[in-house]
């Protein structure tokens, strides 16, 4: 199957790739070659990929309701405590420091995990009226935003998981 979703590791050196194939592939950025077996463990399609900040890991959003972390060298998943949400997960984002994972999808929720073990940070991150599609860190880290699919933005303090904006809105459509 084609990819749906495509990113570099923060050196250039690679690319990862998600599927409908319920794979998530990492290929040489030079080559295009791949560096190692396709990752397989999700159910269904993979929407998003994360390469972590110093490119050892890779975090995986699915239609499967999860999150998933694989060593990038070896291409092993990393056993960490189950990350779901209550439906599809639309977005996987590292913060910069590599410690923490956000996640948003159709749950309407953006939800931020330890990188190290899995488990959530905070209780799930509230406001938005629909499906949570995107999501980024600051460059330092500080802020978290979100889009949704109710055509908001919100974003929150990163240190503490609280709101610092109302949903901000202006767009017409999808965010």
């Amino acid at each position: 199957d084609a990819p749906r979703v495509v990113t570099f590791s923060l050196d250039g050196t690679r690319v990862a790739t998600g599927s409908n194939d319920k794979t998530v592939r990492i290929w040489d950025a030079r080559t295009g070659q791949p560096l190692v077996q396709p990752l397989q463990g999700h159910t269904s399609a993979v929407l998003s990929v994360a390469f972590s900040p110093d490119g050892s890991r890779i975090a995986s959003a699915s239609n499967d309701c999860s999150v998933r972390v694989w060593k990038t060298h070896t291409g092993n998943p990393i056993q960490l405590a189950e990350m779901r949400h209550e439906g599809s997960v639309y977005f996987v984002v590292f913060s910069p420091d590599g410690k923490h994972i956000a996640s948003g999808g159709y749950d309407n929720v953006v939800r931020v995990w330890s990188a190290h073990t899995g488990e959530p940070v905070w209780t799930p991150l509230e406001g938005h009226c629909d499906s949570v599609w995107c999501g980024s860190y600051s460059l330092t880290g500080s802020k978290l935003v979100a889009g949704s699919f109710d055509g908001s933005l919100i974003m929150w303090d990163a240190s503490t998981g609280n709101q610092m904006t109302k949903p901000v809105t202006g767009h017409r459509g999808v965010v």
